[in-house]
């Protein structure tokens, strides 16, 4: 039978267990499902009391999910183990899962007062970080207190701690980064005078000595996060503005794409382009992704195609045509052999990396597809899309089983 995890609505979120056995969906029936991905199981389910939840998240153990709702400015955790019931962090009492049946959040912005947008779990598992308003705060999981707020700030509109867990970044719409210290909530520091528009992204550096920042100004920089100071690195050739922002997964070159139809590869020492702009999309390069071993590239536009690039020279390897709508989401397999995308034709598509043969055309989906994604070990890919469903496709040996496509989903 198909692996199909089926909603009554919009799929807005979903994450993959770190053992890839295990999924988490958010619909916009105000219900978050936990499913099993080798059969398409759903093991367990839980309302929203009130608007939906708009993301989910599993911890580093993959034993807790962390449940967002920003219209509802609250923070739900989900101990796993009681796969049919939330604990109210409080009185340790389980609550049934039944839709008429009111839980108790872990964070209520309600009482707090302040906005929540998104929440996430620290590396070290026991502790959340929430991003709304004006500040990032960090919670105590075992107390449910708050340990830290990182605040004031302009509109934080993205965070991220750092590899040790000592620092905690964010960026805002006033055109600022700022480092603040884990334990204290003290900044350290603030990074301005660099960007001359919202920054969208900020991520620390594998060592955790410099940060990376995207702006809307079409520019990324890097900063010394121990001095505050621009490293005097600017990733600036783009002329439109600049979507996103990332390390190789070496470390040593930045990837950044944006609205001016091109990808770019920078040194990450020195912010030069170590080779010419990845130029042969047609419309704006929507998003942009290294392979694990850092050798290629893939991109996809608006122009209804993806690219693979050879990372080291910047040519252009092959062009992936299949999709008659804009290319909004990509991926490598783990081991590089395969490629994925999902666009708005309402279709994923798997690929030969290697060749540029489209393998499968994988058209379960009404709508878009909205998001792409291997699991860990690359056995399975998961796809969402606006049509309310999130699918579970067979991601290993997909050659040999033909192009026929409900035998290519069906169970080994």
């Amino acid at each position: 039978r198909q692996l199909v995890l089926e909603h009554d609505n919009w799929v807005s979120s979903m994450d993959i267990s770190p053992d890839g056995a295990r999924a988490l969906t958010a619909c916009d029936d105000g219900v978050v499902r936990l499913w099993r991905l080798a059969d398409a199981t759903q093991l367990a389910a839980v309302k929203s009391p009130g608007q939906p939840f708009n993301s989910v998240g599993f911890s580093p153990d993959g034993s807790t999910a962390i449940l967002t709702s920003s219209e509802d400015k609250r923070v739900w955790l989900w101990d796993l183990s009681v796969q049919t019931a939330i604990k109210n962090p409080q009185t340790k009492a389980a609550i049934s899962n039944q839709s008429d049946t009111t839980l108790r959040p872990f964070l209520d912005f309600n009482q707090f007062g302040g906005e929540v947008w998104a929440s996430m779990f620290a590396p070290d598992g026991r502790h959340v970080l929430t991003i709304g308003g004006n500040d990032a705060q960090l919670w105590n999981l075992e107390s449910r207190r708050p340990v830290m707020r990182y605040s004031p700030h302009g509109a934080v509109a993205s965070a991220a701690i750092s590899p040790d867990g000592r620092l905690v970044a964010t960026g805002s719409w006033d055109h600022s980064a700022k480092i603040w210290n884990a334990a204290t909530g003290h900044a350290i520091r603030k990074l301005e005078g660099g960007h001359t528009g919202y920054i969208n992204s900020v991520e620390f550096s594998s060592d955790g000595r410099e940060l990376l920042t995207a702006s809307d100004d079409g520019t990324a920089r890097l900063w010394n996060v121990e001095t505050g100071k621009p490293t005097g690195v600017v990733f600036g050739g783009h002329t439109a503005r600049l979507l996103s922002a990332t390390f190789s997964p070496d470390g040593t070159r930045v990837l950044t794409a944006s609205a001016d139809k091109t990808a770019r590869i920078w040194d990450r020492h020195t912010g030069k382009l170590l080779l010419p702009p990845l130029k042969g999309h047609e419309w704006a390069v929507l998003c942009a992704k290294f392979s694990a071993d850092g050798k290629r590239i893939i991109t996809g536009s608006q122009d209804a195609t993806a690219k693979i690039w050879d990372a080291a020279t910047g040519k252009e390897i092959r062009t992936l045509r299949g999709h008659t709508a804009a290319v909004s989401c990509v991926a490598f397999s783990p081991d590089g052999t395969r490629a994925l995308t999902g666009g708005q034709d309402n279709t994923a598509k798997l690929w030969d990396a290697d060749t540029g043969k489209e393998i499968l055309s994988l058209p379960g989906h009404t709508q878009e597809v909205t998001s792409v994604c291997f699991s860990p070990d690359g056995r399975n890919v998961l796809t969402s899309s606006r049509d309310g469903t999130a699918i579970i496709w067979l991601a290993k040996d997909w050659r040999t089983v033909g192009r026929n496509v409900a035998d290519a989903i069906r169970q080994p």
